[in-house]
């Protein structure tokens, strides 16, 4: 190998290696944890967008030859084509992802993945679990290497950053990214960039690699290279992350130092803890300063930078957009820090989101933040730069400068950015997930459904969920507030589906959310590893709640609520319903509404309400023993005990 530059990185994020077998819908567990109930992180069969084949041959077919200097970063993609490489410089590209969830630090903002999953997201090969051969490939535009004077062909390099695994799933011993060459007779030769070995490697660090391209057969018209991964073909697994490819003349086998300061990240929240809040749950004093990381890719050179921020907010109101305001956020002029040699830097804005920015009176609202930072990127050195325009030229560095984040007021709350990389989820009948929220209203608030990505994966037979929301996870017959039982439905893409439920539940100060399976197959919901709120998450597998540790990401489960608050505590009765005991048929007072029962053992029962005028009758379907009922009124939650006796 070549001189590595070894970068240390704040996270550190170990999932969990499954194995799963796709033929026939069905999952063949092969490892531990499919015999031990816990709670685990998979592959999801459709983590790529599905890409047009027609896209793919029309453009190799007409990308001609292009002249040196190649580069690319992934920080600059096609509208509508956003985890693909650019059509302009890849022949072949379709299976490889661009994301920036599994990367762990990329030089700059996104990478691309390799893994076992095609262009369309499938496994490459659905029959054999243990499958293994060249799955992804990337495919160079072909270069006019013939262009490059005779005496300046053994200053040909091409680099690049490499990580294996990221926030993905390890390679094996034998797996490898490879790097090819392909010569004037049209032959792929392999160079001796294969990292089979990985116990020198971090998996958090993205490592550079350069290797010299001088044997005279490259330097023909159509000169090209590729990458490919071999690895496991029936899923995602044996991740590789690449980053910052360039082929120029002009280099030296230690050149891996750019005249680049990149954004690596995006924003962090604006809301803190949360991406998305109900705009009726929010209040000002909750608004924080977001930050977000950079990088110096220069060796030898302190940076100084500027930064400015521009704030867009699109209000909707009875159902009507309105239109998006923008303004200026935050301009800072050296913002007291200069960027280090090969460092990483957290930068944290000087201004965020103002009160005056928000009408609270609106249904929602969809803020977005863009950062821009300025920096001596493409900078000659006559005006104090370090950009050598016979060496770069014409690069634009400054793609990787900026950066776009957005945020939500709305019906819910999510800690997710809106994307899965992964999914997690239980794998044993009469397991439990909880995933912990805390209000950010005192008010009793009323919870009407859960907003949930279930990708698809694995058993695509109909399951059924026992959806509950508990007030704390102490095994209390109070503890659980709600339960109901509906099918999963799966969707594609990062779609949300919303199971909304037959009565509304009342919560305050913290609560849960989650299932319950009563089956042997794993469902699991949508993870996304650009955000971590892996401590609110517990699982209970042996009758006891216990707190997640390994899996590192935040869950596509999002609780959604009535607009407005309902003030005042649940109120026992003792006078109603009546007549208690009852054979199943009783009476509430006038008004009662959200009606909903439960056993003393959390199970919910069927009922059924109807509004008699001067009471509401109701009917619980439930063998004899004592119902908790629960019901509004006045706007107020309102409970009492009821014992169901043989009909």
């Amino acid at each position: 190998m070549k001189k590595k530059m070894q970068r240390k990185t704040k996270i550190f994020i170990e999932p969990t290696r499954p194995a799963v077998r796709w033929a026939g819908g069905l999952l063949l567990c092969l490892l531990t944890w499919c015999s031990e109930a816990q709670l685990v992180q998979l592959p999801l069969r459709e983590a790529k967008s599905p890409q047009k084949s027609t896209r793919q041959a029309r453009t190799a077919a007409t990308l001609t030859p292009m002249p040196l200097p190649f580069w690319d970063d992934f920080s600059f993609t096609r509208p509508g084509d956003a985890h693909t490489p650019h059509d302009t410089l890849w022949t072949a590209r379709e299976s490889v992802w661009v994301n920036e969830g599994i990367g762990v630090n990329p030089p700059s903002r996104m990478s691309a993945t390799f893994d076992g999953l095609d262009s369309l997201g499938n496994p490459y090969n659905v029959n054999d679990v243990l499958s293994k051969g060249y799955a992804d490939k990337l495919v160079s535009r072909p270069i006019r290497l013939d262009l490059v004077p005779v005496n300046g062909r053994d200053s040909v390099f091409l680099s690049f950053y490499f990580q294996y695994k990221g926030n993905g799933e390890a390679p094996d011993p034998g797996d490898l990214l490879s790097l090819d060459l392909l010569d004037s007779a049209g032959n792929w030769v392999p160079t001796s960039f294969a990292p089979e070995s990985f116990d020198t490697y971090d998996p958090t660090v993205f490592y550079p690699y350069i290797v010299q391209v001088a044997d005279g057969r490259y330097f023909h018209d159509a000169f090209q290279f590729r990458f490919r991964n071999f690895a496991r073909l029936s899923g995602q697994y044996d991740t590789w992350n690449l980053d910052y490819i360039y082929l120029n003349k002009g280099r030296y086998e230690t050149d891996t130092s750019f005249p680049d300061r990149t954004v690596t990240t995006g924003l962090t929240s604006t809301f803190s803890t949360y991406r998305a809040i109900p705009i009726k749950h929010f209040d000002p004093s909750l608004i924080a300063k977001p930050s977000v990381v950079l990088n110096n890719l220069r060796a030898g050179n302190l940076q100084p930078f500027d930064y400015s921020t521009w704030l867009s907010v699109t209000a909707t109101s009875g159902g009507t957009t309105l239109p998006t305001a923008t303004r200026p956020l935050d301009v800072a002029q050296d913002p007291g820090f200069l960027l280090q040699p090969l460092q990483y830097k957290t930068l944290t804005l000087n201004q965020s989101v103002a009160a005056s920015d928000l009408d609270l009176s609106a249904d929602s609202i969809h803020l977005e933040i863009k950062l821009a930072i300025s920096t001596k990127d493409n900078v000659v050195p006559a005006n104090n730069g370090d950009y050598i325009t016979s060496k770069y030229a014409p690069v634009d560095f400054r793609w990787n400068d900026t950066t776009r984040t957005a945020y939500d007021l709305s019906t819910y709350y999510a800690y997710d950015d809106g994307t899965a990389e992964y999914g997690a989820g239980l794998n044993q009948p009469g397991t439990q997930l909880a995933y912990r929220y805390d209000l950010l209203t005192p008010e009793i608030v009323t919870l009407k459904a859960l907003d949930i990505y279930f990708p698809e994966f694995g058993d695509k037979s109909t399951q059924l969920l026992q959806f509950n929301v508990w007030q704390d996870l102490n095994e209390t017959n109070t503890s659980l507030l709600y339960s109901q039982t509906m099918p999963v439905v799966r969707s594609t893409h990062n779609k949300m589906v919303r199971f909304v439920f037959s009565n509304y539940v009342q919560v305050q100060g913290t609560f849960y959310v989650g299932w319950k399976q009563s089956a042997a197959v794993v469902i699991p919901a949508g993870l996304d590893k650009s955000t971590d709120s892996s401590d609110k998450i517990s699982f209970n597998t042996n009758g006891a709640w216990q707190s997640n540790v390994l899996v590192k990401g935040s869950l596509m489960l999002r609780p959604v609520f009535l607009e407005g608050v309902v003030t005042g505590l649940p109120e026992m009765s003792s006078e109603v319903p009546y007549p208690n005991p009852s054979s199943g048929v009783f009476y509430l007072p006038q008004g009662a509404h959200s009606v909903h029962a439960i056993t003393l053992t959390g199970q919910a029962v069927a009922v059924e309400s109807v509004d008699e005028g001067d009471r509401t009758a109701v009917r619980v379907n439930s063998e004899p023993g004592i119902l908790v009922v629960r019901w509004m009124q006045q706007n107020k939650m309102r409970a009492a005990r009821l014992m169901v006796q043989s009909r």
